[in-house]
């Protein structure tokens, strides 16, 4: 196991000239989500494993459960996909979201494994708390089987070692 923090907010922003469409646009993180609000996160690279997250009261006390729906794509064409209008052939409940009720600030922990590099964080729009919240410390304990102790850097080209990190890399999130 090993913990992943990220510090990468930012938005989504229609790209055509970029593979999937979309880019990913580094900016500050939301001080406060106000309802009906989102954010993204960018984690850098793709993990398999358990999020977790605090929320954090902004100008009061929440008297009321904050809603939250949380997306997770491995690439931003999947974030950015509507999961709604989704008709393929894998069950839906095989699309990676998430919706918590968070009755007090605290620290939650999804107990479900998910893979992804990207997440989509909104508070929904249709709840009674109208006052906004904050979210922080956005973490995920990436799991594997894999033994990588024995690992040995090949003795190789640059180009050769990249492409064998990323296969290892790949290899890890798949030993579950």
């Amino acid at each position: 196991k090993k913990s992943i923090r990220t510090t990468t907010f930012g938005e989504v922003v229609r790209d055509d000239s970029q593979w999937f469409q979309y880019r990913f646009v580094e900016k500050e993180a939301p001080k406060s989500v106000q309802l009906g609000e989102s954010f993204y996160i960018d984690f850098g690279n793709y993990y398999v494993g358990n999020l977790s997250f605090e929320m954090r009261e902004v100008d009061q006390y929440p008297d009321a459960p904050v809603k939250v729906h949380l997306k997770f794509a491995e690439n931003l064409y999947e974030l950015m996909s509507d999961y709604d209008t989704y008709e393929g052939t894998l069950p839906g409940s095989w699309l990676q979201q998430e919706t918590v009720y968070i009755d007090e600030p605290s620290v939650i922990k999804l107990p479900r494994r998910y893979a992804f590099r990207y997440l989509k964080v909104t508070v929904d729009p249709t709840g009674y708390f109208r006052s906004p919240v904050g979210f922080c410390n956005f973490e995920i304990e990436a799991t594997t089987s894999a033994d990588f102790s024995v690992y040995k850097e090949l003795d190789s080209t640059p180009k050769l070692n990249a492409i064998d990190k990323v296969s290892c890399h790949t290899l890890e999130n798949c030993m579950q």
